[in-house]
């Protein structure tokens, strides 16, 4: 024990054992007949201590389960006491009875309330109590007192209603006829329960609890209860399209009337030093600006709008952006304001709002990625001339090149031949009601193929997608946005109530609870029934 260990483990066991007296003797492997006791599996079932059986036990829909990792031998066994099994309070009238014997258990319906995972096997109903909720229920007697009974319903010897059920493949099943004040306990127990339920599906419970029993209209109380489940509402991720339609932006009339712009990175460091890279797209012609930049840092955008892109080509009547920092800082603004450019903010997490330069992202960047060497280092180096390609090949939601419609005129690559691209001599009164009249014809053609682009990717993207309408003062769950999030984490967090509904697809909710208010897109919106 002397020794010193630089392990932050053993330090803890040295430190917990420090409190015990004892003495360290070690034992040969020869010698040491006994097996480690931690190695083997239970033989018997270890007794249940009284200080660490819980003394409460809830009645809510959540299933708190409470599990005791222990390892018994055969000779511990005979030491302890004899087994005292733990044991609940019954519920309310009509009483539910506990268990007593294998033949109880064996007679008996499997039916128990939403209690802990630990009386899961322990409550149940039996004949008689089945036997009055029949009798209690009036459309039961009424199949009851029909003399002679029908026959697709049954009677045993304690006058349970049992319906005769024949399946496609021809097997016939007898099933107990449950009550319909019974059903929320059935439901609970095969969906809520840790034992026999597991909070499954709409269809797995279904087949699960329609070979145990009937009742009317199964199916659809079970959805509705799997449906207003709040731990199932919280934690399944969904199986479908996101929800909502989508709701493109009107193309603008002319160029350089309404830009986006968004940073893509981190990515590998280059030589130079740049970790990230501007991207700034005309959303009528397409034509796309980018710029290395070592950091992503409001200045260095603000720079990059005043010197690459002001002072260039021009200030636009719009720019659109998402909601980061260095977009929402009071030098961006400023720098906005002083030029009289509206700033346009996406929604939180919708990224769709700012599609045209997510898209362009997702073609450049594989493109960048192609032309690097095998470390990555050289991607600044590649962008100027990757961004040129880009611009300089025809766009097909417009129908030209993004270059062709910025400049009116073709560009020329540096492979073409010196007459591939020779044109007629004009004079300059000529040349400009070419170019005049060259512009106009190509801002409408390209308005209307973009239009038409837009509308078949509308009809692409809307197909079996729901568009769900929520009112104010409903109670909904919102995605969690946590950053510390873990696969354990619930993916939705509430109840939220909606306080505004901004647009078919953007909400304010407000959290009573903790104050906290939010704005957020429809697909990140779940309902709780």
């Amino acid at each position: 024990m002397k020794k010193p260990y630089h392990n932050a483990r053993i330090e803890r066991w040295i430190s917990t054992l420090q409190q015990y007296d004892m003495i360290i003797r070690h034992i040969p492997g020869k010698e040491n007949t006994i097996a480690d006791a931690l190695s083997r599996y239970p033989v018997d079932k270890p007794d249940i201590n009284d200080e660490d059986a819980p003394s409460r036990v809830t009645s809510s829909t959540q299933t708190d389960d409470f599990f005791v990792n222990v390892i018994t031998t055969r000779s511990m066994t005979r030491q302890h006491r004899p087994h005292v099994p733990f044991t609940t309070s019954p519920s309310p009238v009509p009483p539910f009875k506990q268990i007593t014997s294998p033949a109880t258990r064996q007679s008996t319906l499997s039916i128990a309330p939403s209690f802990s995972s630990l009386n899961d096997n322990l409550i149940s109903i039996d004949n008689d109590t089945i036997n009055i909720y029949q009798n209690q229920d009036p459309t039961i007697q009424k199949i009851k007192n029909v003399s002679p009974l029908n026959s697709k319903y049954r009677l045993d010897e304690h006058n349970i209603l049992y319906k005769i059920i024949t399946r496609p493949n021809g097997r016939i099943l007898q099933l107990p006829y449950v009550p319909a004040s019974l059903i929320p306990q059935v439901l609970l127990l095969y969906h809520n329960s840790t034992l026999n339920g597991g909070h499954f599906g709409i269809k797995r419970t279904f087949y699960k609890i329609r070979d145990r029993f009937f009742w009317p209209n199964m199916y659809k109380d079970i959805e509705r209860h799997i449906l207003s489940c709040i731990d199932c509402r919280k934690n399944k991720p969904s199986r479908r399209k996101p929800d909502g339609h989508l709701h493109s932006i009107e193309p603008p009339r002319g160029v350089w009337e309404r830009l986006a712009m968004d940073y893509v990175g981190p990515v590998p460091q280059s030589k130079s030093g740049n970790k990230y890279f501007l991207v700034l797209t005309d959303l009528f012609s397409k034509f796309v600006i980018t710029k290395a930049v070592s950091d992503n840092a409001s200045t260095t955008a603000a720079q990059f709008l005043l010197y690459d892109v002001f002072m260039t080509y021009g200030v636009p009547f719009e720019i659109i952006t998402d909601n980061g920092k260095h977009f929402s800082s009071s030098l961006y603004e400023s720098l906005l304001k002083l030029t009289k450019c509206c700033h346009i903010k996406t929604t939180p997490y919708n990224p769709q709002a700012n599609g045209q330069c997510e898209r362009h992202n997702a073609t450049l960047v594989p493109n960048l990625v192609a032309l690097s060497n095998q470390s990555r280092s050289n991607w600044d180096d590649k962008l100027v001339a990757t961004t040129f390609n880009y611009n300089a090949t025809r766009h097909d939601s417009t129908g030209y090149t993004p270059f062709e419609l910025m400049f009116a005129r073709q560009p020329r690559f540096l492979a073409d031949f010196s007459s591939s691209t020779t044109s007629i001599c004009h004079n300059i009164p000529q040349y400009h009601h070419t170019m005049t009249k060259f512009i106009e014809h190509a801002k409408i053609a390209a308005r209307l193929n973009n239009l038409r682009h837009q509308q078949s990717s509308k009809q692409r993207y809307d197909r079996y997608r729901s568009n769900p309408q929520y009112s104010v003062g409903q109670l909904v769950l919102i995605r969690n946005r946590d950053p510390h999030i873990n696969k354990f984490s619930p993916r939705f967090v509430g109840p939220y109530t909606i306080i505004n509904r901004l647009h078919d697809k953007t909400y304010i909710v407000h959290n009573d609870s903790s104050g906290h208010q939010a704005q957020v897109p429809v697909h990140d919106i779940r309902t709780i029934n």
